[in-house]
């Protein structure tokens, strides 16, 4: 999928075009075919997206792949479980940069080299890396086109111009199916309320895109042009076993969950950072095979819940809120965020299925999944559908306060 897109040519590693052979498909490495072996056990892959350097307005430098990261996603392979697991890490992220002090995790690269930027994000998430895999900024763009288009929800208006960097931003909201030039103003569009977590989230956005393309029953034929498309896009350290996984896992069809590393806001010495919250994220990084969590559920009564309408009614969301009122929730608040219209109802959690599958029993109705997809300010998120009928109590009590 997105890393069987990335797991292809570049200096270290040079991938040939994918070939079938009998019912399987191919890839070459330096000459050699590679067979498609799913790994024995999970494997970890750092994506960056690595922004270019304009010597003059509008004119970039040659790619050199050492600036600053607009984009880091952790990645998971799991065969066990048949999943392709992601990790949205904001490119804010304070960490601490041994030789420079705290800093952004998007320097990591440009001031630690792609080594460095490596141990830095295991230093973070307490993971291992298997291989590091850097992404210019036409991989988005050519990898899109390669694929057709993607279909996307654009949630907002999204004007920006900034001729210094060559970046001309012009989208309108709605559903609409992104070239690749539109699917790199979208990934890197962040001049809204949210700014890089905003960003962050719509990257995850497009990854699943990318993924429903592939995933489609037509995906499968168009693996063939992907390593030539990006051959001159990518610098990578991942080998021929890496690619051999990834064409492993695609061909048989995994699901596809999306994470997003829990934090919060915060200023330094007038920087704007992204701080991980430690317990949060132990929660989260547990679903990769991380130091586990506190195996007690949470009590309800402490659980930020967050409801967004996908489609429902101010009454159906009224109706939910007394519901989860009812059932002990006491954190639960509406969000104006935009998310597609017309969807049927879900419970998201960015911790974990069985935390969504509760507030889903208590609810009655939509379907739990885990997700980073939902609101950064929630431990829960339930997108109200057109669908979202509450289960009705047998004892009702007081209703939510006004």
């Amino acid at each position: 999928m997105f890393l069987l897109s990335t797991l292809l040519p570049a200096p270290v590693v040079a991938v040939g075009q994918l070939a079938p052979a009998g019912s399987h498909a191919t890839a070459r490495l330096h000459g050699v075919a590679v067979t498609p072996h799913p790994p024995t056990r999970a494997v970890n892959y750092l994506i960056a997206g690595v922004a270019p350097d304009y010597r003059a307005p509008g004119v970039r430098a040659p790619e050199h792949f050492r600036g600053n990261t607009d984009s880091l996603l952790l990645l998971q392979l799991d065969p066990v479980s048949n999943t392709v697991r992601t990790l949205s890490l904001p490119r804010d992220t304070r960490v601490w940069l041994p030789g420079f002090g705290w800093g952004k995790l998007n320097s990591a690269l440009p001031r630690l080299g792609p080594d460095g930027m490596v141990r830095t994000v295991e230093r973070l998430t307490g993971l291992h890396l298997q291989a590091y895999v850097l992404v210019n900024l036409d991989g988005v763009r050519h990898l899109t086109d390669a694929l057709g288009g993607v279909d996307i929800y654009v949630p907002q208006n999204m004007t920006y111009d900034d001729t210094a960097a060559n970046l001309h931003i012009h989208l309108t909201k709605g559903w609409r199916h992104l070239s690749g030039v539109q699917a790199e103003q979208f990934v890197r569009f962040r001049h809204d309320a949210m700014g890089d977590i905003g960003r962050a989230q719509r990257q995850q956005t497009f990854v699943n895109a990318l993924a429903r393309r592939l995933l489609a029953p037509s995906g499968a034929a168009r693996l063939g042009v992907l390593p030539g498309v990006l051959q001159r896009d990518i610098r990578t350290n991942a080998g021929a076993r890496d690619l051999s996984a990834a064409l492993g896992m695609a061909l048989h069809w995994p699901r596809v969950e999306t994470f997003f590393l829990p934090g919060r806001f915060l200023t330094v010495n007038r920087g704007s950072f992204w701080e991980m919250d430690a317990t949060a994220a132990r929660r989260t990084l547990a679903n990769f095979g991380g130091a586990p969590a506190t195996a007690a559920a949470r009590d309800v009564r402490a659980l930020r819940v967050a409801l967004i309408s996908s489609g429902g009614t101010a009454a159906q969301l009224a109706r939910v809120q007394e519901r989860l009122w009812q059932a002990g929730y006491r954190r639960i608040f509406v969000s104006r965020r935009e998310v597609p219209p017309g969807r049927a109802s879900a419970v998201l959690s960015n911790a974990s299925a069985s935390e969504a599958s509760r507030v889903r029993r208590d609810l009655g109705f939509g379907v739990a999944r885990a997700s980073g997809q939902g609101s950064v300010y929630a431990d829960v998120t339930v997108w109200v559908g057109w669908d979202a009928v509450p289960r009705p109590l047998a004892s009702r009590g007081k209703a939510p306060p006004k």
